[in-house]
């Protein structure tokens, strides 16, 4: 009985600390590609099935972002932004990603190279 009592205590404490677990994560950084701060537009943050909660940030004119409500976990990225390739409109195109934790407060962003399509 002791131990059927201490099995299932366990089982709620450890039920309850997933719960407690941040799900999401606010944190700031830079947007670059070739070499130059992008001075504006819209980063987007794309995370797991079933959920694909969506985080944002809006890019600054001097190349930072503040990006909020971003999933905890593996995310795509995209952007909305003047003079990107359009597979990085896109974050199943764009092959951008990244892990974030509940504790990310700081993540730069390079944006590679686009690789021209294959004829």
């Amino acid at each position: 009985m002791y131990r059927t009592a201490l099995g299932l205590l366990t089982a709620a404490l450890v039920a309850a600390a997933e719960c407690s677990k941040p799900t999401s994560s606010t944190f700031h950084g830079t947007v670059s590609y070739r070499g130059q701060s992008l001075t504006r537009g819209v980063i987007y943050f794309l995370g797991p099935e079933p959920k694909l909660q969506m985080g944002m940030g809006t890019i600054h004119d001097d190349g930072t972002y503040t990006a909020t409500d971003v999933p905890a976990g593996e995310v795509r990225v995209s952007f909305q932004a003047p003079g990107l390739p359009k597979k990085f409109a896109d974050p199943n195109t764009s092959e951008m990603a990244y892990t974030i934790a509940a504790d990310t407060a700081s993540l730069d962003i390079v944006i590679p190279e686009a690789t021209p399509p294959k004829r």
